[in-house]
């Protein structure tokens, strides 16, 4: 009977193991920018637009980060000028109707947001293995201690063993699926985003915007505004594409 006790502990142990949830992991990138919902050409430049919806969010992310208050934008800008354009990510923003402006989200804050809204999911997949083992040392411990004192026996010793290994796990296991978590989204994001960057003439740069705003927010939207600036003469280049979110294409998000 006192064995019975002790493997079941050990079993009660390893069964998140077997739990699998839905977790942020780059399942393939996004293609290049279409502009299905804006794109503009003045002559000296060309842009192209595409805010990413909830299923395609899922196709390339694994994870809806729509729901997480994350709105991916992929972005295409091509320098037909004769001089250099700089690009810098602080004059890129989204602006609603109510003239409310959101800029990009760093790779940090992203990568913090995404863990957050996932951290138990990501504790399940990537920390409960570290809960497993100190829970499993713990009730083997727990069950030679009990013969030894004879106080309770290997059963008993081993069910407080293998609970005490296992919130000792459960803590080394958070932190660690943290880090692997804001790892993993930081390598598969980094080389994705927009970047600060030069423009030379007759060329194109594409990458990812993301901008925290709220689902219920994005219907909202009405333009994205970019500001290009000439490295010789300083001057600036400013555009501005609209966004206009059909009910049709919000009701899918």
């Amino acid at each position: 009977m006192r064995y019975r006790v002790v493997r079941i502990a050990a079993l009660l142990l390893i069964i998140p193991l077997g739990v699998s949830c839905q977790t942020f992991r780059m399942k393939k990138p996004p293609p290049k920018p279409i502009g299905s919902f804006q794109r503009v050409d003045r002559g000296k430049y060309a842009v192209k637009v595409d805010l990413l919806s909830p299923e395609q969010s899922k196709q390339y992310f694994g994870v809806n980060l729509n729901e997480m208050g994350i709105q991916p934008a992929n972005l295409e800008l091509e320098n037909k000028n004769a001089e250099l354009l700089q690009l810098s990510l602080d004059d890129i923003y989204v602006k609603d109707k109510d003239k409310y402006l959101y800029r990009p989200m760093t790779l940090d804050q992203l990568a913090k947001r995404i863990y957050e809204s996932n951290k138990y999911k990501e504790m399940v997949n990537y920390g409960a293995k570290d809960a497993a083992v100190y829970g499993a040392a713990g009730a083997i411990i727990g069950a030679i201690g009990g013969l030894i004192l004879r106080r309770g026996g290997a059963g008993q010793g081993g069910a407080i063993g293998g609970w005490g290994g296992a919130s000792a796990g459960a803590i080394k296991g958070a932190t660690q699926a943290k880090e692997r978590a804001t790892e993993r989204i930081k390598d598969g994001l980094g080389q994705l985003m927009m970047t600060a960057s030069k423009i030379p003439e007759d060329s194109k740069v594409k990458g990812l915007v993301f901008f925290q705003i709220p689902p219920e927010e994005v219907q909202t939207l009405k333009a994205l505004e970019i500001r290009l600036t000439e490295t010789e003469t300083r001057n600036k280049l400013d555009l501005e594409l609209e966004l206009q979110i059909s009910p049709e294409n919000e009701k899918k998000r």
